[in-house]
């Protein structure tokens, strides 16, 4: 077993974690992007310049993703976004990713977060160039953690039953294709992640900001 550690508030460490990644193994059968801290009180910008609860939930998720492609491909593996049913109130400009013009809460950057998770899931199985690892973007259940709780004042699911609704999207035998998935089945995400239209955007933006297009 290998650790590997980063902080996701620095891109650069993501590339370096991507790189160290790829020295200790030629394959990925499955890479899980659960990082998901709720937006601090107000708004901040990373060392990058980005939102840092986009920065932290998405951009590095993305960023990772891209960088391992490859050794995903070899081993026929899938990547699984851990998303939030939050995501389903979001609303996302893609123009707008940091925050500038938007009202800004903890809540809603998170949850917007989790939109743009979901719709890179669907962008990927079904707009990226080819070839792509097959992904699924999932919500694991409302379960009892300190992430939970530093949000909402409600209870939830054991951390157990979250990791096991992980473990079946990690390992089901079907294809995902991009699909958002609620605990253990297929349901409809928010409708913003199923426009076409806004998918391409926010993958342009994406790109724009990871500096992704054509590096591969």
């Amino acid at each position: 077993m290998h650790y590997v550690q980063a902080d996701f508030n620095h891109l650069a460490a993501v590339e370096e974690m991507a790189a160290e990644i790829s020295k200790r193994t030629d394959r990925i059968d499955v890479l899980v992007n659960n990082a998901g801290p709720p937006g601090p009180p107000r708004r901040t910008i990373s060392r990058d310049g980005n939102e840092v609860t986009l920065q932290t939930n998405y951009l590095a998720a993305v960023l990772l993703t891209e960088r391992l492609t490859p050794l995903i491909l070899t081993a026929d593996g899938r990547v699984v976004h851990v998303a939030s049913a939050t995501h389903l109130s979001a609303s996302l400009d893609p123009d707008d990713l940091n925050l500038e013009h938007s009202p800004y809460s903890p809540t809603a950057a998170y949850a917007r977060s989790k939109l743009a998770l979901v719709a890179h899931a669907r962008w990927l199985a079904e707009q990226a160039p080819q070839p792509q690892p097959d992904i699924v973007s999932l919500h694991p259940g409302v379960i009892s953690t300190t992430l939970l709780h530093a949000m909402f004042d409600i209870g939830g699911a054991s951390v157990q039953y979250g990791a096991r609704n992980m473990v079946h999207a990690a390992l089901s035998g079907s294809r995902w294709r991009g699909q958002y998935v609620d605990e253990t089945r297929p349901a409809q995400p928010n409708a913003t992640a199923l426009d076409p239209d806004f998918r391409r955007r926010l993958a342009e933006r994406t790109s724009a900001v990871l500096h992704l297009s054509g590096d591969r």
